[in-house]
């Protein structure tokens, strides 16, 4: 595959929705996660278990010590050799800011119930300058009113509406044009589908958190 960034941090990557105004809409704090499996739906592949193709793939992850997500998509390594360059792009390569990545990611991760990405991207959204205030008015029962600029508040409008209606409405795009270019945009719109996508794979599968992490909405 191209070159994954290196090193894929642990903190890297897992969904009920209705459409929401961010600010002004109970809604949004009214979201409840998903029910999950607490045991995996798909076993996560280790190292004894491998196929030589999925020790290919997980070696370069860390082994046994790789992600429960990776270990879980190495049950198919063909998608998760041409996975990899994609999800990482959207996280290194990605033209928007780490700010406002983490502020989507964070966001969809919330709409969607998934813990587990919430929890692995606490970390990197404080590292890209997100305050503990800030990762909570995120969460469904956050506000995220007084808090984010009016730029920032634009962005997560547009991942409620990518969520919810999968578009993002005329005035929000239209506002959004004013603060970004088009290959920001287009980072947008691809960066709030793939969690999503993401969410929806983590809650189905059962994939299980390494170890304690913050649940969405704590920090």
């Amino acid at each position: 595959m191209p070159r994954v960034p290196s090193p894929l941090p642990r903190q890297i990557y897992s969904g009920s929705v209705t459409t929401m105004d961010p600010v002004h809409d109970d809604s949004a704090r009214n979201a409840r996660p998903v029910s999950t499996s607490d045991e995996p739906r798909i076993a996560p592949v280790t190292m004894d278990t491998a196929t030589q193709f999925q020790a290919e793939q997980l070696e370069a992850l860390g082994g046994d010590n790789a992600l429960n997500l990776f270990k879980t998509l190495a049950n198919h390594p063909r998608l998760l050799k041409r996975w990899l360059p994609f999800g990482g792009s959207l996280l290194y390569g990605n033209s928007l800011s780490d700010r406002d990545r983490e502020i989507v990611i964070l966001r969809v991760a919330a709409l969607c119930g998934s813990d587990y990405e919430w929890g692995q991207h606490v970390g990197i959204a404080r590292s890209a300058g997100l305050s503990d205030e800030e990762m909570r008015a995120l969460a469904p029962h956050g506000d995220p009113a007084g808090i984010f600029t009016d730029a920032e508040r634009a962005l997560i409008k547009a991942a409620d509406q990518l969520v919810t209606q999968h578009v993002v409405d005329t005035p929000t795009w239209e506002t959004l044009s004013g603060i970004y270019d088009t290959e920001q945009l287009v980072s947008l719109t691809l960066l709030a589908g793939h969690y999503a996508m993401l969410a929806g794979f983590l809650s189905s599968a059962g994939v299980q958190t390494e170890s304690p992490l913050p649940r969405i909405g704590e920090v």
